[in-house]
This record gives C-alpha cells, structure tokens and sequence, in this order.
C-alpha cells in the first residue's frame, strides 16, 4: 500500500526519503550499497577459491600429478589472505551488468536454469538410489539404511554448520 501511494519507482531512498527526509534516505542507500558491497565480496572471494581449487586439481589429474608453474601457482594464490580470482570474477561480473539489462538477464536465467536443473537432479538421483531402484554397481542396491545415524558422529553439528555454509556460498 505504501509503495502503491508513491508516484516514482520504489527504491530504498525514494522510500527513505518520502517518509523520513533527506538525511535518511542518504544513509539508507549507503548501508544498501555497504550491504551489497560486502555480499558481492563474498561470493567473489568464494568464486576464486573455487576457480583455484578447480585448476589445481585439473592440473594435477591431467598431468600424473604434477604441481602447477611456479609464476601461475604464485598469481592465483600470493598468500596473505589474497585472492586475484575473487577480483577477476567481481570485474567481469560487473561488466557484465555494465553491458546491459538483456544480457545480464539471459546470464541469470541460464545459471539459475543450470542451478535449479542439477538440484533437481539430485534429489531424483538420490531418492532413485536410496529406494533401490537402481542398483549401485556390483554392490547391493543403495538404501535409507544410510540415513541412520542422521546427524554422522565424525562430523557432527560442527559439521553440518560447515557443509551448509559451503552450499550455501555454492548455491
């Protein structure tokens, strides 16, 4: 009903700023812009990490085992907690915002298409082999018997908070 009464497209200072004033309207855009600031930083920064874990370990399985260069080792993880992935994916994400609306738009639909198809995915696969439909190798079927203990003791809450994080970052 709020948004409804306003004459100009909703945003969070028009909203600030017709309500409660000026100054308001200035520091709730800026918490906004804080707020997606240190989001975008954080998915990038998974990204990376990601990226890096991907090349190594396609490296290492392509070529018997052998580490990466020295210089390209040394480019994708300097140290101290830096990480030139996560600024690389955070620029091309930007550009791709920067290039336009449609395009950015058929970017989000086709990862989203891609994220909700594998999850789909595996939840049939999943419930597909726990039910013993389908046989798993030259083993016995897969059942729910592997849901007991639910929560596994080498693992625990701990981690299952750490798994759902990663996911969630993933996702």
């Amino acid at each position: 009903e709020l948004s409804a009464a306003f004459p100009l497209d909703g945003s969070t200072y028009s909203y600030a700023y017709i309500t409660l004033g000026e100054v308001f309207a200035v520091i709730s855009s800026l918490c906004q812009t804080l707020e997606y600031g240190v989001a975008g930083a954080a998915v990038s920064r998974s990204w990376g990490n990601k990226f890096v874990d991907w090349v190594r370990d396609g490296h290492s399985q392509n070529d018997g085992g052998n580490a990466l260069p020295a210089g390209l080792d040394k480019f994708l993880d300097p140290g101290y907690g830096i990480n030139p992935m996560a600024a690389i994916i955070a620029a091309l994400c930007t550009l791709l915002l920067l290039w336009g609306v449609k395009e950015s738009k058929l970017a989000t639909n086709i990862i989203s298409t891609t994220k909700v198809s594998l999850i789909v995915f595996m939840i049939v696969a999943g419930f597909l082999l726990a039910s013993g439909s389908v046989p798993k190798g030259e083993e016995a079927p897969a059942s729910f018997d592997n849901w007991k203990p639910f929560v596994p003791p080498e693992f625990g809450p701990e981690g299952i908070l750490n798994g759902a994080s990663i996911l969630f970052f993933a996702y």
